[in-house]
């Protein structure tokens, strides 16, 4: 009996652990949708052809050969207005899509090797399928820096480090490839 009893506790206690995990997730989902939505609903977001007309043919084409160097179909392209470089990719349903700034592309103005250098270590996140594994690692590395789990935070930011180096190497393979292609 005292063994029933046991077994009883453990099944109700691995339904409320699967019950707590289900809302968890659910909660990420949300919230990363959410953000999903926000950042395609961004003020200072645009299409390239929108964005830089002057520059859209072009940058569209190159975007076209890293990807097709990296054996990927190339992604959406968007313009992001902001006071820092940056690029990135994001996980989108129908196909991924990669966000430079137009601070990036201004400091890259006169430098078409680094803008290609940049580019293939976002095309390099996509083939790796990078964008939703850094989103939650982002995530969790964020919230548990908001509830002071330091340690909890290191080995999120640690497992980031790792994806960004392993990046860098597949990059420099797709460079590579873009390079021999043009020869």
């Amino acid at each position: 009996m005292v063994e029933l009893q046991t077994d009883d506790r453990l099944m109700q206690l691995l339904q409320w652990l699967a019950i707590a995990l289900t809302a968890i997730s659910m909660f990420v989902i949300l919230d990363i949708s959410l953000a999903w939505f926000r950042l395609r609903n961004h003020a200072h977001i645009e299409t390239v052809e929108d964005a830089k007309p002057e520059i859209a043919h072009d940058l569209k084409c190159l975007i076209a050969d890293i990807s097709a160097a990296a054996e990927i179909p190339a992604p959406s392209l968007f313009i992001r207005r902001a006071a820092m470089p940056n690029a990135f990719v994001a996980a989108a349903i129908s196909r991924p899509e990669l966000y430079l700034t137009d601070e990036l592309l201004e400091q890259c103005d006169h430098s078409l090797d680094k803008l290609t250098k940049v580019i293939c270590h976002e095309i390099a996140h996509i083939q790796r399928g990078d964008a939703l594994k850094l989103g939650l690692l982002n995530y969790g590395a964020r919230w548990s820096n908001k509830l002071t789990l330091i340690g909890l935070e290191n080995t999120f930011l640690s497992a980031i480090n790792n994806i960004e180096d392993a990046t860098d190497k597949q990059a420099e393979v797709i460079f590579q490839r873009l390079i021999d292609s043009e020869a």
